[in-house]
């Protein structure tokens, strides 16, 4: 009879630290989750934005080649294409240096 009380009292403990450490589990569980969703989502975002930056980059370089082009001569027409190109290598050979 007194094992029977001794286990049923160690079972109710043991029940007990289950469900505490379970709820523990869950509530941390659930936090990790929830930050890793919002990572993700800023992830996404910051790609999106970085992609839209290049493309508008592109756009404003090619412009600006096409507005040096128009100084010079039909012959000379890469004039543009080449004085961007110089200005791009020597940023982003700066930009790497730092």
């Amino acid at each position: 009879m007194k094992t029977n009380k001794e286990e049923s009292s160690g079972s109710a403990w043991k029940e007990i630290s289950q469900t505490f450490l379970a709820g523990i589990m869950a509530k941390v569980g659930g936090n990790i989750s929830a930050k890793v969703q919002n990572w993700f989502k800023d992830i996404k975002r910051r790609t999106l934005g970085a992609l839209l930056l290049l493309i508008g980059l592109i756009f404003v370089l090619v412009c600006l080649s096409l507005y040096i082009n128009t100084f010079f001569s039909e012959e000379a027409s890469w004039i543009g294409y080449g004085v961007v190109g110089i200005l791009i290598l020597g940023t982003g050979y700066v930009l790497s240096k730092k």
